[in-house]
């Protein structure tokens, strides 16, 4: 593990990846001001990773080449990996609960499921994405199934299948919206809990954690110290102890160790 460099107490920043950190239709799909404090705030000794509903596939993919996080927590707290991407954690979901999941289609506009690390489109194409597409659960066989995703067409029909999910499969598996997508992965998972479960792993004294959506709660209430955004929902600001208008505003105004 990292040494921490005359660090007082042993940090991690967890942060969000959608919304948070990386921006989907900005003109730089990162602000360099996040860049720089995540980069500074590593240099001190302390851990930066990320906490997020995507596979590890979906972070990889799209990750700047300046950043290297110390951890990973994907899947929406399905998994946990340390920096050079080894599982220190996994829940998985029985294939029967997942087949049962990939049959629902109310107001469902698309399915996405994780497993092994990847993810693919059911039954038919994302828009706007190449990930590859599967007809039938069977096709990944042999692979662990982290989580499903759907993207339904409005938040109302998103909130409404949380619910409803509470009541079909009680005890099997924890739904989470994120604005109109739901994901769902094996009971006992969140953000948050697996935060907790990296503190330990990790043998971490104080634990930060920033997002900006609904799926995020979980992590801001586990967290030692969280932060959000001006922006964000009103329940997730709730849920955050600062509000803040970047990743790298929250590491120079709260974690950053000043220097004499």
């Amino acid at each position: 593990m990292k040494q921490m460099k005359g660090c007082e107490i042993m940090k991690a920043l967890a942060s969000d990846f959608d919304g948070t950190l990386y921006l989907h239709d900005a003109a730089e799909s990162y602000r360099e001001g996040d860049i720089a404090g995540i980069g500074q705030l590593q240099k001190q000794g302390c851990l930066f990773g990320l906490c997020t509903g995507r596979p590890l596939w979906g972070i990889t993919a799209f990750l700047s080449k300046r950043l290297h996080p110390d951890f990973y927590i994907v899947s929406s707290g399905a998994m946990i990996l340390d920096r050079n991407q080894r599982i220190l954690f996994e829940s998985c979901l029985l294939p029967e609960t997942a087949k049962r999941l990939s049959m629902l289609t109310k107001d469902v506009e698309s399915t996405a499921i994780q497993a092994g690390g990847n993810i693919y489109a059911y039954k038919k194409a994302r828009a706007f994405t190449d990930i590859p597409v599967i007809h039938d659960i069977e096709e990944i066989k042999g692979q662990q199934i982290h989580g499903l995703s759907f993207r339904m067409t409005d938040e109302a029909a998103a909130e409404q299948l949380c619910s409803s999910l509470e009541k079909q499969f009680p005890d099997t598996c924890a739904a989470f919206q994120n604005q109109n997508f739901v994901d769902v992965v094996p009971y006992g998972c969140s953000k948050g809990k697996a935060l907790l479960k990296l503190k330990k792993l990790m043998n971490l004294d104080s634990c930060y954690g920033i997002g900006d959506s609904y799926n995020d709660i979980p992590m801001l209430q586990d967290a030692d110290v969280s932060f959000t955004f001006h922006a964000s929902p009103k329940k997730v600001k709730e849920a955050a102890d600062h509000l803040v208008d970047s990743v790298g505003e929250a590491i120079q105004s709260y974690m950053l160790r000043k220097e004499n």
